[in-house]
């Protein structure tokens, strides 16, 4: 995790309650375009190195702080990090059916969302300073960045007073992660059209193919038969087999993959990433403390995708 996150950076360490080191940090932020931080709010301004304390050496700086709840508000002085803006946020609780307590999302997703926000507001804020000369303080509070994730479900509550749960217990029947014989597939037939496609010319299915069953209302009064159909059809074919067919036919559907699978039937999605590229570079091997930790890091397929005769073959990286 470390390489992957930090690939192609330079560090130094400081002791910010060592005076020498903070005023080596001020130094760094004097000369820099950007400083981030994820520190309590209002602990760095007690060490002197708070948003206005660095502006006053440097007005053209983006100061940009990521926290749980922001610098200000009830709750900006509680402590937290991923699952807890989850949980407050109420993505925890839309993500859990009914019959089950809240599930947390996977991958610490909020976090890197907040990075994503944090660097568009960073952005932006160097576009600006072209006109203005003037830094700004970029405030990213993961718990709004879990409030923007759930555009759909607030008009929703907003309008209808509808609280979301797992959405395939409120989506219409068809819509769901089914098992195959060899594995899962996940089936999106939002669309009526969709929907037609599926029960007609894949499946041939001589009850759901009547017209009637393509509606919406029929979908979601009779999503127990529609599931508990679909799910008897799948058990009897093979996963890419029903994806090929299925995706011939203009239904959206798409095996549920593992990563390590994932990255080597796709290698070349392996070559595009900037992450992947710097770490198969022989300087990342060097810091990594030898081609071995690369191997530990890649799957063999994306191995293979990162080898000089690979690149060439793929025209160079993308």
């Amino acid at each position: 995790m470390f390489t992957y996150l930090n690939r192609g950076k330079k560090s130094v360490t400081l002791d910010l309650t060592n005076a020498v080191d903070r005023q080596r940090l001020r130094a760094l932020a004097g000369r820099a375009d950007v400083l981030v931080e994820d520190r309590q709010p209002g602990e760095l301004a007690r060490l002197g190195l708070g948003y206005e304390d660095v502006r006053r050496l440097h007005p053209g700086l983006v100061y940009v702080s990521i926290t749980p709840f922001g610098q200000t508000g009830m709750y900006s002085g509680h402590r937290g990090g991923d699952l807890i803006a989850q949980a407050t946020g109420g993505i925890m609780f839309a993500n859990g059916d009914h019959t089950r307590r809240p599930a947390m999302a996977p991958y610490e997703l909020l976090s890197q969302l907040a990075c994503l926000h944090a660097a568009f507001g960073a952005l932006v804020a160097l576009r600006a300073r072209r006109a203005t000369g003037a830094g700004q303080h970029i405030d990213v509070s993961r718990q709004e960045v879990v409030l923007y994730c759930q555009g759909c479900y607030i008009p929703r509550y907003a309008v209808q007073y509808e609280i979301a749960r797992r959405e395939p217990l409120m989506s219409v029947g068809g819509v769901n992660t089914y098992r195959c014989r060899d594995g899962y597939v996940n089936v999106a037939p939002f669309m009526p059209r969709h929907f037609t496609r599926l029960v007609q010319d894949v499946m041939h299915h001589p009850v759901l193919s009547d017209p009637e069953w393509s509606t919406r209302r029929a979908r979601l009064e009779r999503r127990q038969v529609i599931d508990e159909s679909i799910a008897a059809y799948l058990t009897t074919v093979e996963r890419n087999a029903f994806v090929e067919t299925a995706q011939r036919a203009g239904v959206p559907v798409i095996p549920v993959e593992q990563f390590r699978r994932r990255a080597a039937r796709l290698p070349m999605v392996v070559l595009s990433s900037p992450i992947l590229r710097n770490m198969s570079s022989s300087s990342a091997r060097r810091a990594s403390s030898g081609a071995g930790a690369l191997r530990g890091v890649l799957p063999p397929g994306a191995r293979r995708a990162c080898t000089p005769r690979a690149r060439r073959a793929a025209g160079g990286w993308r």
